[in-house]
């Protein structure tokens, strides 16, 4: 299995666990930034840095909504 599989197998199992919660949990919007987070691992560990700047910039967003929603 290469590292991109990993990578994927590992991000559908965080995708899943995040449906487990709701918007309002603390828990469904730290998933939220794993899971871009690893979005961002593929795109590097794929050698497409050009697309993975473009992916950094959404765990910025999910980092982002993650401090939000636990400011409400």
């Amino acid at each position: 299995m290469s590292a991109q599989d990993s990578v994927q197998s590992i991000q559908t199992t965080i995708g899943q666990l995040q449906m487990q919660y709701r918007d309002a949990d603390p828990k469904f919007w730290a998933l939220a930034v794993a899971w871009e987070a690893l979005r961002f691992a593929w795109y590097v560990l794929d050698g497409n840095l050009g697309t993975a700047q473009e992916k950094l910039a959404r765990v910025k967003a999910a980092f982002d909504d993650f401090e939000r929603n636990m400011r409400q």
